[in-house]
């Protein structure tokens, strides 16, 4: 039987218009353009949200229109422990959504758009528990390409209302410290004046008011 050998491999895509080839046991690099056939477009990477409520992790993709494989979606809860398995929680391939893979976010997540191989992978994630903090990772493929982003989701308890009060003494001209969570203002020095018609001085404090203003990553 005749077998026919290559003394090159096929070409390995790497970045955005580059290419590996080996040929002659050299690795050879080639520039084919700056245009990536797919690329993830969304920015946001950190999610902030309070328990009980929702969000929306987005994933927008553009694609070279001379591509015309086949799109699949998916997206994956990347775990801490690198020995154990992503759990895929959501999977678009074929035309069809699987939204049902994976047991803890069952019937509490889908795609916002019905349509999710035309740009828009976005999900969303309703009712939101406290074991729902993680990094998902959206991954598109239309193959030879496959783009992915890793978004990281904090769910936090609803802040409580503040009360505003000062910590330490407040002396005049120093900065005041208000607690629990603070920022710093400045207090005017206060002027003492003297009662000409009395020989003892007296003096007034200065009353002022300040701003106590509270931030979270929730909301302010």
């Amino acid at each position: 039987m005749f077998v026919q050998h290559h003394s090159q491999v096929p070409v390995t895509p790497l970045k955005c218009g580059l290419l590996l080839f080996l040929t002659m046991g050299v690795f050879v690099w080639f520039n084919t353009g700056p245009a990536c056939a797919l690329e993830i477009t969304s920015q946001n990477k950190y999610y902030y949200v309070a328990r009980d409520s929702s969000v929306t992790l987005q994933c927008e993709f553009v694609l070279a229109s001379d591509n015309l494989a086949h799109t699949e979606i998916e997206w994956i809860i990347v775990p801490s422990d690198r020995d154990k398995d992503e759990d895929v929680i959501i999977w678009y391939t074929g035309g069809i959504i699987y939204d049902n893979l994976y047991g803890p976010l069952k019937q509490r997540v889908h795609f916002t758009s019905p349509e999710p191989q035309d740009g828009i992978a976005s999900i969303t994630v309703t009712d939101l528990k406290h074991t729902d903090s993680g990094t998902y990772q959206c991954k598109v493929k239309k193959l030879p390409d496959i783009a992915s982003k890793n978004l990281i989701l904090s769910v936090m308890e609803r802040p409580s209302k503040p009360v505003c009060s000062v910590e330490g003494q407040a002396v005049a001209g120093r900065d005041l410290r208000f607690g629990p969570t603070h920022r710093y203002m400045s207090l005017t020095p206060c002027k003492k004046k003297k009662k000409k018609k009395k020989k003892k001085k007296r003096s007034h404090s200065c009353g002022s008011t300040h701003d106590c203003v509270f931030h979270n990553y929730i909301h302010k």
